[in-house]
């Protein structure tokens, strides 16, 4: 299920650039978008129209014998201020999985920073500022995510990498960016949806 975070009477879903309406695979009722049996084919780019702002989300969905890595809830960007503390977070499913965060110190040098699931960054500075990056691999695959960080009174951050989504598990569903080919969409990162499909 996705949730329009939003109190407007009026909400539109859309698919990439494809409007939404209620269907056999489909339940849309105002602000939620409801999946009645998730299939491989569910999987896409997906964003809400509230009034003049959108919010966009990311919908994964996996096979049940999936055994590569999958990361269920990717690191967020954050804004924090100088002495502050930051909390990037990386859940992980599949079988034997590796994790690895590194920080991208410059666009040729990469510096690991832990090997936990959870990255502490404490007593921020400005030279903390950048791209923080969580790897997964096994003998089955890799998946990565990422996240910038950005210090109070620095540098506006550059603009979101393709490849960046964000989840939270659940009982189906993955929120996160929309595909380019759809209309602009003005709302932030709202977040990953994931499905496991039967």
């Amino acid at each position: 299920m996705l949730r329009c975070p939003t109190s407007a009477n009026s909400v539109g879903w859309f698919k990439d650039s494809t409007a939404l309406r209620d269907s056999s695979g489909l339940a849309i009722a105002g602000a939620t978008l409801a999946f009645k049996a998730v299939t491989l084919a569910d999987a896409g780019a997906y964003y809400c129209a509230a009034g003049p702002k959108n919010y966009a989300f990311k919908l994964k969905v996996i096979s049940k014998d999936e055994k590569g890595p999958v990361i269920l809830e990717m690191p967020q960007n954050v804004t924090v201020d100088v002495g502050g503390d930051v909390t990037f977070n990386c859940e992980v499913i599949g079988e034997n999985v590796e994790v690895m965060w590194s920080r991208e110190v410059s666009p040729n040098v990469t510096e690991v920073l832990s090997r936990d699931r959870r990255l502490v960054v404490k007593n921020v500075t400005g030279g903390d500022e950048g791209w923080y990056v969580c790897f997964a691999n096994s003998s089955y695959g890799e998946d990565s995510a990422s996240a910038w960080l950005s210090v109070a009174q620095m540098a506006a951050k550059p603009a979101a990498k393709e490849d960046d989504y964000v989840d939270d598990g659940g009982d189906g569903d993955r929120e996160g960016d929309a595909e380019d080919d759809r209309p602009e969409s003005n709302g932030e990162l709202t977040g990953w949806r994931y499905f496991r499909c039967t």
